[in-house]
């Protein structure tokens, strides 16, 4: 019996020791002034100016603070600051729990790691887990790759540097060098920064100088500047409409290179009077610098465009299919076409001074 009651009591004691450490008490390094009270049979202290505080690995500063001690509790005020060496949180108020090491903020509150800065209206950190939760106002800006995002409320996890923002997200890039500016949004949207991934969710909008695109799922690498949209993707560029089951986009600095669409691709090139139409499975655009060079349709390819003379007068229209076909552009307008295919599989119309084509909206209103 007696054996018993002493391995319990080791037990408790033990079990008390390991969490006693695992807390780590707040303790006070310096402040310019302090005041002992006792509050509900629990002792209280207030500190105020230059305030200096530890936890851990945590160092705290601030002009003013309380202890809770029993309960390991402080509020902390005045311009704060919390500093482990991986991450930096600010604010013009903290609450913070030393049993629970968490760190609510509030007031001009930032959190700063790894040249990414969020701020918010509120931030709740949780320093086990590396996490942060954001409300009101929140904006991530990732100095690296010159990225902003912007919403309602956004969770962002250090360790996997890891984002994801909702309500209203957008996201803004901009080019330091040349200041192109590139901008989407959607419902959701979750960022990878080691990866330099986004992935944007339903109700995708993009816009970029002349491109505007909508698509239901939009993935954006900013290493590789690449822009892929997914379900329903859609794509303006200039005078050109683009559809697919799949659209990617090459940027360089935010600049248009061109790109490819795959699965029942369609571009169709409008004016007021005429309207090209390209159709195959898959469509490559090669451009540089906002500028199409070229357009390359490849299996089950057809076109069909318009022809004018070196004065800009109208010729006709020209029907072509093939396996495979190649538009040279000039100031937007096709210059030369070539058509790759065996001789049964290719055919070609050309139907001289042909009235032009009647736009959908016509075709309805008659």
């Amino acid at each position: 019996m007696k054996r018993g009651l002493i391995f319990f009591l080791f037990f408790i004691f033990f079990v008390v020791i390991v969490h006693g450490f695992a807390q780590e008490r707040i303790r006070l390094v310096r402040a310019d002034s302090l005041i002992s009270e006792t509050v509900d049979n629990q002792e209280v202290w207030t500190w105020e100016g230059d305030v200096q505080l530890v936890q851990g690995d945590a160092y705290i500063h601030c002009g003013w603070a309380r202890l809770w001690e029993e309960e390991n509790r402080a509020l902390l005020r005045d311009r704060v600051t919390i500093y482990d060496g991986k991450r930096t949180l600010k604010a013009d108020r903290i609450d913070y729990s030393g049993r629970d090491r968490i760190e609510s903020g509030s007031g001009h509150v930032s959190l700063e790691s790894n040249q990414r800065v969020l701020t918010a209206q509120r931030i709740d950190y949780f320093q086990d887990e590396e996490r942060a939760f954001a409300f009101g106002d929140v904006v991530i800006t990732d100095l690296i790759e010159n990225i902003t995002l912007t919403g309602d409320c956004a969770e962002y996890n250090r360790r996997l540097d890891y984002g994801l923002v909702e309500g209203h997200p957008q996201l803004v890039g901009v080019d330091s060098t040349s200041g192109e500016q590139i901008t989407v949004t959607g419902l959701k949207m979750e960022a990878w920064g080691e990866e330099q991934r986004v992935l944007v969710s339903d109700s995708v909008q993009i816009k970029k100088g002349d491109l505007t695109a909508t698509c239901q799922s939009a993935d954006y690498r900013s290493d590789a500047d690449l822009l892929v949209m997914i379900n329903e993707p859609v794509l303006w560029y200039r005078e050109q409409e683009m559809r697919g089951n799949t659209i990617q986009v090459r940027f360089d600095r935010f600049r248009f290179q061109g790109g490819q669409i795959y699965g029942d691709a369609t571009v169709v090139s409008m004016d007021s009077l005429f309207q090209d139409l390209l159709k195959g499975e898959t469509i490559t655009i090669v451009a540089s610098d906002d500028t199409i060079h070229s357009v390359i349709v490849e299996e089950q390819a057809s076109s069909i465009y318009h022809i004018f003379n070196e004065q800009d007068e109208y010729q006709g229209m020209n029907s072509v299919t093939g396996d495979r076909i190649v538009l040279m552009l000039h100031d937007d307008r096709i210059e030369k076409i070539t058509v790759e295919s065996d001789p049964g599989l290719s055919t070609g119309t050309y139907i001289p001074n042909a009235p032009p084509e009647k736009t959908e909206s016509e075709n309805r209103t008659e």
